[in-house]
C-alpha cells in the first residue's frame, strides 16, 4: 500500500491529494493543483544556490518544536487514520516516496534508497 499525503484547505473544506493533482472534494472538487516546483535541501546548500528563493520557515508564531516529529509512533504502526480504497503491498504503507510523472507513466522511488550526502 502507498499513499500520499492529503493537504488540507480548512476555509473551504477541501481535500487535495497530491497524488490526484486535484481537489477531490469541497469547494474546489475537480480543480487541478498548480504545479510548483519544490526541493529540499539544507539551509547551508539553499543560501550557496541563490539569495532570491522562497524558504519555508520555523518562524511560525506557535511554540512548536518543529524537529520533533508531532504524531508519536504513527510512522512505524501498520494501521491507517482513515480507510483507502486500494492498496498496494510493494513497500510499506507510509513509507516516504518521489513520485516521477512523466504524461502518463509513473515511477516512484524510495527516499530510504537515496544516498545522504
Amino acid at each position: 500500500m502507498t499513499i500520499s499525503i492529503i493537504l488540507y484547505d480548512r476555509a473551504t473544506d477541501s481535500l487535495w491529494p497530491q497524488i490526484l493533482r486535484f481537489s477531490a472534494n469541497g469547494e474546489h472538487i475537480r480543480k487541478k493543483q498548480k504545479r510548483l516546483q519544490v526541493t529540499e535541501m539544507t539551509w547551508q546548500a539553499a543560501k550557496q544556490i541563490s539569495c532570491d528563493i522562497m524558504l519555508l520557515s520555523n518562524d511560525t508564531g506557535y511554540t512548536r518544536n518543529y524537529a520533533q516529529y508531532p504524531y508519536g509512533t504513527y510512522k512505524e504502526e501498520e494501521g491507517l487514520l482513515f480507510p483507502i480504497t486500494f492498496e498496494d503491498t510493494r513497500v510499506f504503507g507510509k513509507e516516504r516516496v518521489l513520485r516521477i510523472l512523466e504524461r502518463t507513466k509513473v515511477k516512484a522511488y524510495r527516499f530510504s534508497d537515496f544516498k545522504k550526502q
